[in-house]
């Protein structure tokens, strides 16, 4: 879940234009993951930065309140690519 998140929006984005994003993991600490984010435009133009801190969930609190979440296509997809991504670590 989210703990922080920051987002400073540099320029519009132009609707119907091709974007880019992009985040990386900058530190682990304490069980927190801490990341910085980008949306670029095709030529490379800084449109938004961002930064946060996520706290994974546990499996077992997260079977109990994932009825209680709202999600775009029931959320199975995203939380599916989370745990190919992040493997064991994204449900401690």
């Amino acid at each position: 879940f989210t703990r922080e998140l920051s987002m400073k929006f540099r320029r519009n984005v132009v609707p119907m234009t091709d974007i880019y994003l992009s985040a990386n993991l900058v530190n682990e600490k304490r069980g927190m993951f801490y990341v910085e984010g980008k949306i670029e435009d095709s030529s490379g133009t800084l449109l938004t930065q961002a930064s946060g801190v996520f706290i994974p969930i546990p499996e077992e609190i997260m079977k109990m309140i994932k009825n209680q979440l709202y999600y775009i296509d029931d959320g199975r997809q995203y939380l599916e690519k989370a745990m190919r991504v992040c493997g064991p670590r994204a449900v401690k």
